[in-house]
C-alpha cells in the first residue's frame, strides 16, 4: 500500500451504507434515540454516535451529517437495512421519513498526509484521522484532487494503526457496552444532551467509573491467531481477540487483570503479544 504518513490517500468504502432520516421531526426523533447531540451535526460537520439496546449495549454505530433538510447516516452496510428497520420501529407517529440509500450512495475516506480537500466532513472520532465524503452514485466517481487511490483495506489498516475498533465487527451486536467500545473517548456520546435509548446505564458506568473492559489494540510478534482466541497471562485469561489485519488486532481486555499482569508476557494461542494503549485513551 501507499504510505499514508507521507501522502494523501483516497479509498472507496464499499462496506459502508447510507440511511436518510428526513421529515419535519427528524432532528427531534434522532435526538431521543442516539448517544450524541444531533444539534451539533451540520452539512459539513458530522457527529459519531450509536443506537443502543435499552440495556445500554451497542446495536449500531454511524456518523450523522445534515443534508437537504434531513440527516444522512454513514453506517456499516451489512447492517443498514436492520438499522433502518430499527429506526422505523421507534418512529410511531413522528413525522419522519426513513430510507435506505445504500444502493444509490457511496462513501469514500480521504486520509494520510497532505492537504485535505474542503469537501465532506472530518472524521469526528480523532483529530487528523481523515475526511469522509458521501455522494450519490449517479454523480460518478468522486475526484479527490491530490489524493492517491487506495483500497478499503488500506483505510482499515490506517484506522487500526490509531487503535480504532471496527464496530460492530469488534463489539458484536448487543454484546458490548458503549464505554467498553471507547465511545466516551472517541466523541461518540454526549452526557449532557438528555435521554436516549440505553442512556441510564451508559451514564451510570461513566459517573461511577465502572468500565471494567475496553476494546484495545494489540500487536503480535508472530502469526495473528483467530478472532475469539483467549489472551492469557500465565493461567489467567485477561481478554479475547477480535478482528485484525497483519500483525495488529483489536482485543477486549479486562482492565483489572491487565493491570495485575503488568510484568507478565501475554500470549494468545502461545503467540506473544503486547497491548498498545492508545494515547487518546485515558488510563
Amino acid at each position: 500500500m501507499s504510505d499514508p504518513t507521507k501522502e494523501l490517500l483516497s479509498a472507496s468504502l464499499p462496506s459502508r451504507g447510507v440511511i436518510r432520516v428526513g421529515g419535519p421531526e427528524a432532528a427531534e426523533f434522532l435526538q431521543g434515540l442516539i448517544t450524541n447531540d444531533v444539534e451539533k451535526a451540520t452539512e459539513d460537520t458530522a457527529i459519531y454516535a450509536a443506537l443502543l439496546t435499552p440495556q445500554g449495549k451497542i446495536l449500531f454505530d454511524f456518523f450523522v451529517v445534515k443534508s437537504g433538510g434531513g440527516f444522512l447516516l454513514d453506517c456499516h452496510g451489512e447492517y443498514a437495512a436492520a438499522l433502518a428497520k430499527r429506526l422505523s420501529m421507534y418512529r410511531l407517529r413522528a413525522n419522519v421519513e426513513i430510507e435506505d440509500l445504500s444502493e444509490a450512495w457511496t462513501v469514500i475516506a480521504v486520509f494520510g498526509a497532505g492537504e485535505h480537500p474542503n469537501i465532506g466532513f472530518a472524521d469526528p472520532r480523532l483529530a487528523g484521522l481523515g475526511t469522509r465524503v458521501l455522494y450519490p452514485v449517479s454523480d460518478g466517481p468522486a475526484q479527490i484532487d491530490g489524493a492517491v487511490a487506495a483500497t478499503e483495506e488500506d483505510y482499515l489498516i490506517w484506522c487500526l494503526s490509531h487503535g480504532l475498533p471496527n464496530i460492530p465487527q469488534d463489539a458484536g451486536q448487543d454484546k458490548t457496552f458503549l464505554l467498553e467500545a471507547n465511545f466516551d473517548e472517541l466523541n461518540g456520546v454526549d452526557f449532557t444532551k438528555g435521554c436516549y435509548v440505553g442512556q441510564e446505564l451508559a451514564a451510570r458506568m461513566k459517573h461511577r467509573a465502572k468500565v471494567r473492559k475496553r476494546l484495545m489494540p494489540v500487536t503480535f510478534t508472530g502469526a495473528r491467531p483467530e478472532p475469539g482466541t483467549p489472551i492469557m497471562a500465565g493461567e489467567r485469561e485477561i481478554g479475547s481477540l477480535r478482528s485484525g489485519i497483519g500483525d495488529r488486532a483489536i482485543a477486549l481486555i479486562r482492565l483489572d487483570r491487565f493491570e495485575q499482569a503488568a510484568s507478565e508476557q501475554l500470549l494468545a494461542d502461545a503467540i506473544p503479544l503486547t497491548v498498545d494503549w492508545p494515547n487518546w485513551l485515558a488510563k
